[in-house]
């Protein structure tokens, strides 16, 4: 978008971009898809893949025709590749032990030196330091404590510290801050384990922000077979949530303010909250034991996505670590569903470009649990009622579709949604899903007279005009109800502030 334009362009072929950053010239932009880095002419035209990127984390261009990118939320360091194609090499020497990883890297003026986050991913608080490296040497220097996302312009390192966008005169070539820190902006937009500000600076002093809004406030509730709903409780902005076996409780990851998430519990009947864990890896996507005794979800233990825990779902005892990818896994291990038997539990292994069914026996002899892939690419996946299918959701043929495959050997895969589907529930005999070509929800009864399943054709599932932009989470134990959620409030989001002489803010303060 011109800024002297209201007006925006959409680029085709950069579906799913996250973090674009410009070339020096302005010319072109680049961006994080697809598990790739990619880049496209900013006036729109083919997109150019460099290199992997399954978690991309961050990348600058500089003058010298080089990118510079973090890859993935668990690697240690730093990469760059040729802007125009060509092999990429790690930049930096950090020990693959490390409990630190380098995020959002800032060419300086020389086109050689960059300064880069380095973001703690043990701490609860999601601390980052500031540090300087160079293309010619893996080693890079911390040089200023507790602050994130740094920029640099005319003769000025921006920086975000508490929430607080502030600015400091810097030397380029000692690397050195003279003067106080000066405070500009308070309430910027952030992401603290990330180490993202939602800000950017520029030479002509133009300084663009957000500020943090209110948050989101989502509403649980019955949807009844006439589409009707009746009020659970509102929550909080959250990701996933998953219905008890006994549809007393929900389980939910709820999102604070500084985009931190744990698994809480409420309770319907009594209407009670209980946070369910604190170790501050973030923790979400619970899966709740078909005994309703535990919950499964995802930990990001260390820094990495590729780990799967579980806990009482009463609070009592600690959370166990019960499956562990490699350190510098590129996926994410995300429970889905458990067994009727309590004895297998699916899970998505995913990023931000691909997602395939997985399994973990939770009988195994030894801790932590292998994880067994199955073959399957897909996501959602629950479990039929006497465990022997399973239902999911795939892109596999373009767009997401759903499916029915057996479980624990044996032949058989349909596919039941000729109109596209997604999110499939699996109760007693009927799967319910949402058609997006339809704008509405779809269900399919489900009969094993001959051993296997077969299919009725899918019919509506509420009355027409009936249950609008919902997102159904469960069914109740007898499937006459649905648990759903219902946007209440809306964040006031999407609004850039501008300031077109940042220097006279500098001065003025």
């Amino acid at each position: 978008r011109p800024l002297h334009s209201s007006e925006t362009k959409t680029l085709s072929g950069t579906e799913g971009a996250t973090y674009p950053f410009w070339s020096p010239e302005s010319r072109t932009i680049g961006f994080f898809a697809d598990g790739k880095l990619k880049t496209i002419d900013a006036a729109g035209g083919p997109v150019l893949t460099l290199a992997s990127a399954p978690y991309g984390r961050g990348a600058a261009w500089s003058k010298n025709g080089e990118i510079i990118f973090a890859p993935s939320v668990s690697d240690p360091n730093l990469y760059v590749v040729p802007a125009s194609g060509g092999a990429s090499r790690r930049l930096t020497a950090f020990d693959s032990t490390s409990k630190a990883a380098p995020r959002f890297p800032f060419f300086l003026p020389d086109g050689n030196h960059f300064v880069f986050s380095m973001l703690d991913l043990e701490g609860a608080s999601n601390n980052a330091d500031m540090h300087v490296g160079s293309l010619e040497k893996p080693e890079s220097k911390k040089i200023l404590k507790g602050v994130s996302y740094p920029q640099y312009a005319s003769g000025h390192i921006f920086f975000l510290r508490q929430g607080i966008l502030m600015t400091q005169v810097f030397d380029t070539v000692s690397f050195a801050f003279s003067g106080s820190p000066v405070p500009l902006q308070g309430s910027i937009n952030s992401w603290p384990s990330r180490a993202k500000a939602d800000y950017s600076v520029s030479e002509t002093g133009v300084l663009v922000f957000s500020q943090s809004v209110s948050g989101r406030e989502n509403e649980f509730v019955w949807v009844n077979a006439d589409g009707s709903e009746s009020p659970i409780f509102q929550s909080p902005i959250f990701t996933s949530a998953d219905l008890s076996p006994d549809g007393t409780r929900i389980a939910s990851d709820v999102v604070d303010d500084q985009k931190n998430s744990d698994v809480w519990v409420y309770d319907i009947t009594s209407k009670a909250k209980m946070r369910l864990t604190f170790s501050g890896n973030g923790s979400n996507r619970p899966a709740w034991s078909s005994d309703g005794i535990s919950i499964y979800f995802n930990t990001e233990e260390g820094g990495s996505k590729a780990n799967l825990a579980v806990k009482r779902a009463d609070g009592s005892g600690e959370e166990e670590v019960i499956a562990r990818g490699d350190a510098g896994a590129s996926v994410g291990y995300y429970p889905s569903d458990v067994s009727p038997d309590g004895r297998f539990l699916l899970l998505n292994i995913s990023n931000e470009s691909n997602s395939e069914l997985a399994t973990v026996d939770l009988q195994g002899s030894e801790k932590p649990f292998s994880v067994k892939k199955l073959g399957i690419p897909g996501t959602n996946a629950e479990f039929s009622p006497d465990g022997r299918w399973i239902v999911y959701d795939s892109k596999e043929s373009g767009a997401s579709k759903i499916y029915v495959a057996s479980f624990g050997g044996g032949a058989g895969k349909w596919q039941l949604s000729p109109d596209g589907g997604s999110n499939p529930r699996w109760k007693n005999d009927k799967i319910v899903y949402y058609a997006p070509t339809l704008s509405r929800f779809e269900q399919i009864d489900v009969s094993f007279v001959s051993g296997t399943p077969t299919f009725t054709q899918s019919k509506p599932l509420f009355p027409p005009g009936k249950v609008q932009n919902t997102i159904i989470y469960g069914v109740s134990p007898h499937g006459q109800k649905y648990l759903a959620m219902v946007p209440v409030k809306s964040a006031s989001a999407g609004r850039l502030s501008i300031v077109v002489n940042w220097q006279g803010l500098v001065d003025a303060k």
